[in-house]
């Protein structure tokens, strides 16, 4: 099995490995994403909420742990790492707040004879890629929205933090049903098998 290190940039000390996913890997868990899609968006929205507010908690309370993990991860001050974390929960409070209201059905026009409307779905699995820098915001842009509205999601963090990938893999896995929230590990040879499997955005 092949490994993937983390470094610290402003030391080089490795902080920890992981296990590179495998093609066989990947391939099980978009096939797990698509096993659980369709149970996950019939739950509606406000169940799903309900189950992501729970992770969302339990990574609240790990707080100082996760930013001091990212600050040693990227390099960065930990004042930086702390403001990744709270200004990411602002868009984190404001998805929760707002989603009922986003994705109900919506009444463009209506009179005697005829009714518009527009009704929000899940597409189904997304593969989502994210940078290096801002690990936790970046995870809560590319992947939050999506896991609202009924999609499952397989997630690759950048190869430069995959020890703060682990640990917000950990925390959701505990949380959400089997196969909603999945994590692959590498480079971009990797994320070019994710995209190139059954999936839909």
């Amino acid at each position: 099995m092949q490994q993937l290190q983390s470094i610290n940039p402003s030391n080089y000390q490795v902080l920890g490995t992981v296990d590179i996913s495998t093609p066989q890997e990947i391939e099980s868990k978009v096939k797990l994403a698509r096993s659980a899609q369709k149970k996950w968006a019939e739950w509606g929205v406000a169940k799903r909420v309900a189950f992501l507010k729970k992770a969302f908690e339990d990574l609240k309370s790990k707080k100082a742990e996760f930013a001091l993990l990212e600050s040693r991860e990227m390099g960065m001050p930990i004042n930086e790492s702390l403001v990744d974390f709270d200004g990411a929960f602002y868009y984190v409070n404001w998805y929760f707040n707002n989603a009922e209201k986003y994705l109900s059905p919506e009444t463009t026009f209506e009179n005697s004879l005829e009714i518009h409307q527009v009704f929000h779905e899940p597409i189904g699995v997304a593969a989502v890629i994210i940078p290096w820098n801002f690990p936790f915001a970046n995870f809560v842009w590319g992947a939050l929205q999506s896991l609202i509205a009924g999609n499952t999601i397989v997630l690759k963090h950048s190869e430069e933090c995959p020890l703060s990938g682990k640990f917000i893999e950990n925390i959701f896995t505990s949380h959400l049903p089997k196969g909603v929230f999945n994590e692959v590990y590498g480079a971009g040879d990797v994320g070019t098998i994710l995209v190139n499997q059954n999936i839909n955005m």
